[in-house]
């Protein structure tokens, strides 16, 4: 339990990160030294990355095993965040009370980092949940119940997002975009990015009126990437054709043109495969797509 009436110290003092619709609002969290480190200790000891982490670039279908870990590279921190952290001093301290006298319940994370300004950001959502309110509660100290009615809210033993040099870390998207909003980094191409792809010079869709009209969510992301990666500047149809027999995928030539088939099934592994969607297994040497268990292959 983390109590909000004490005075911060040490170098680096926690950041709390406000529920604001419209700006990024962030207060210091006045502490003394050992509960800075014991907040600072609760989230770097728990970071979800070492050296058995398999990173995988973040696609919202995917799901993780254990030890994988989300990526999205490019990740722009607000610049009020680094700020603050450089110069934690000049923050306002956080005040939990409100002017009706009772607990804010408006943090919407809590941020700590080490002092040099390279080292990684630790993040932690805090949820209704774990507000702990201002009403009286009877906890067991030594060898006898006590009072305790101090406002405050709880830490749990682990970290939501880690960010080092750009790049953000994540175990789980739901609670990574309680923190962040990560609308803008899964796009969904647009009707008029469709066409692009679909009039592509190197690329024939069959029957382009029924692929246009069935298109769901998983497909218009993959678009959106495989338009962004300009994969035609570097390789040709026939080179992509060589690249994917290497996986096993048959793709056709039409007219010297890549062929997306009407196929729902044939057509998800060609989109999957240009968008960089598949990988094959280590040891059973089968392809699979990213994010499942589900083999593939096209004939």
């Amino acid at each position: 339990m983390i109590k909000m009436n004490e005075e911060c110290g040490g170098a680096v003092c926690p950041l709390v990160m406000i529920n604001d619709k419209e700006n990024i609002v962030l207060r210091k969290l006045q502490t003394d030294g050992d509960t800075q480190k014991l907040i600072r200790d609760t989230l770097v000891e728990n970071s979800f990355i070492d050296k058995d982490s398999i990173l995988r670039k973040y696609e919202p279908e995917g799901n993780l095993d254990t030890n994988e870990i989300f990526y999205i590279d490019d990740f722009e921190m607000p610049t009020e965040i680094i700020d603050s952290l450089n110069d934690s001093y000049s923050c306002e301290n956080y005040n939990p009370i409100s002017k009706t006298k009772k607990l804010n319940k408006d943090i919407k994370a809590i941020i700590v980092r080490d002092e040099n300004p390279k080292d990684p950001i630790y993040f932690q959502h805090i949820g209704s949940s774990m507000y702990l309110t201002n009403k009286l509660r009877i906890i067991f100290s030594g060898k006898t119940f006590k009072e305790e009615s101090n406002a405050g809210f709880c830490l749990s033993s682990s970290v939501d997002c880690i960010y080092v040099d750009g790049r953000l870390y994540f175990k789980s998207f739901r609670f990574a975009n309680t923190v962040f909003s990560l609308s803008n980094y899964y796009k969904l191409a647009t009707d008029k990015e469709v066409e692009v792809f679909c009039n592509d010079e190197y690329i024939t869709v069959e029957n382009s009126s029924l692929f246009k009209e069935k298109l769901n969510d998983w497909t218009r992301r993959r678009i959106m990437m495989i338009n962004d990666m300009n994969i035609f500047e570097k390789f040709t149809p026939q080179d992509i054709v060589n690249i994917a027999s290497e996986y096993d995928i048959t793709l056709t030539l039409n007219n010297g043109k890549i062929l997306i088939p009407e196929n729902i099934k044939k057509q998800k592994t060609i989109i999957g495969f240009l968008a960089e969607d598949i990988y094959k297994g280590l040891f059973s040497d089968k392809i699979y797509q990213i994010g499942t268990k589900n083999m593939v292959r096209v004939e």
